[in-house]
């Protein structure tokens, strides 16, 4: 064994040499080391200075005479767990709602506006509520939930009417018009329109309008809005 080749001793220091050249150092990178275990010989009697040479040595070798065998890890203990960290900001997730009572529907191919919303840029699940009601004969109606343009609609819900006379003697008829859909929009407001179908008298109570914000939407979800006029639809199946 030609220890000169491979050791560097440096006064007050250590310093282990792993040879010459990518040949050599590839030959020790794959002799020294096994199982995560790295072997070498240090020189016994330390140099004048204190310091003692150190040289990579073949696993299953026996270190020369004045050399004494030592091994280490080659990957230490696992450390133990660090603390938490700090809790991270809240998510964008915050609750809009508006609400309009009573509001007289117009004939005709005009919606009337019934409720809407202000809302800032982001993502949204926008539902609304409302109850139409005559107080006599039949009659048919629509609501359109009405995208920041007022011209997208995002969901559409058709209603027929039909007044009866309940056991008190009062003669009406009402429903529950529900629409739901969802919203990415970079700020402004959205509202709900509705029409008469018909010549009736159509009165619309506890209108609520709500925006839940969200953190993100899906593609799918996004691509629901469709682009009608205001008017179109009269029949659930178009």
């Amino acid at each position: 064994m030609h220890i000169s080749r491979r050791v560097l001793a440096v006064a007050g220091t250590v310093t282990v040499l792993v040879g010459v050249g990518t040949a050599a150092g590839a030959a020790i990178a794959a002799g020294p080391v096994s199982s995560g275990v790295v072997s070498a010989c240090y020189k016994t009697v330390a140099a004048s200075n204190g310091s003692h040479a150190v040289v990579l040595e073949n696993t299953g070798h026996t270190c020369p005479s004045g050399y004494t065998q030592v091994t280490w890890n080659q990957k230490g203990q696992t450390g133990p767990q660090g603390p938490a960290g700090p809790q991270g900001p809240r998510g964008p997730s915050a609750g809009f709602t508006a609400s309009t009572d009573g509001v007289v529907l117009a004939n005709g191919t005009t919606d009337t506006s019934v409720v809407s919303l202000t809302l800032p840029a982001g993502s949204y699940i926008v539902q609304a509520k409302l109850v139409p009601f005559i107080s006599s004969g039949v009659d048919s109606m629509h609501c359109d939930l009405l995208d920041t343009d007022g011209v997208t609609v995002l969901d559409q819900d058709f209603a027929t009417l039909n007044a009866i006379t309940d056991s008190l003697g009062s003669t009406f008829g009402d429903t529950t018009v529900g629409l739901l859909a969802p919203l990415t929009t970079s700020g402004g407001t959205i509202s709900v329109g509705c029409e008469d179908n018909q010549s009736g008298v159509m009165t619309m109570f506890r209108n609520d309008l709500q925006a839940i914000q969200v953190g993100g939407l899906s593609s799918a979800a996004s691509s629901r809005a469709r682009h009608l006029s205001s008017h179109e639809g009269t029949s659930p199946s178009r």
